[in-house]
């Protein structure tokens, strides 16, 4: 191995396993990112995780469910409330209805990503937390207005699109030539 002294100069030692680029030789610092390049990282980061909801949303948009879905989830439904309300837990059944939509929704536009742990461990995660949050959060029988019920829904998934298009950047998951198999 050879170190560099001088301009013209090597000297070849045994004991050395310096190469001439390294940072740690005597008056070379190293080099630290500076508060500029962390931004602009900070800044494409939210760019790329600003992309990824805004398609998740226009994805979205595009679903449409046929009758034979929409009738299967109305008997669900009317299941769903038939247990709670004989076990006198008919409170629950709106917050319960509303969470299984949004994941099953949830779950149908994040379909390509189910091949990544980090997708299911996230999703388990909030999973949870919403299950938290339906156990503790006191819930009412009475009557609330379908806009604020769907205005909920929306804000929920939105906030899940940008969770996991955070982890998606973090964990350096599928991008946009990720096949949908």
């Amino acid at each position: 191995m050879s170190v560099k002294i001088g301009v013209s100069q090597r000297v070849h030692s045994s004991h050395s396993q310096q190469r001439p680029n390294d940072r740690s030789r005597a008056g070379s610092k190293p080099q630290k990112k500076t508060g500029e390049a962390v931004l602009r990282s900070v800044k494409q980061s939210v760019r790329r995780i600003s992309k990824v909801v805004k398609n998740d949303i226009k994805e979205a948009k595009k679903i449409w469910l046929p009758w034979p879905a929409i009738l299967c989830l109305f008997v669900l439904a009317f299941l769903l409330r038939g247990m709670l309300k004989d076990s006198g837990l008919l409170y629950l059944y709106r917050p319960i209805w509303n969470g299984a939509a949004v994941f099953g929704f949830l779950f149908l536009l994040k379909w390509r990503l189910r091949r990544h742990v980090w997708f299911w461990a996230t999703m388990a995660a909030v999973v949870a937390l919403h299950v938290l949050l339906i156990l503790f959060i006191p819930w009412t029988n009475k009557w609330v207005p379908a806009l604020v019920t769907a205005g909920v829904d929306s804000l929920d998934i939105c906030l899940v699109f940008w969770i996991l298009g955070i982890v998606e950047e973090f964990a350096g998951g599928p991008k946009d030539n990720d096949s949908e198999t």
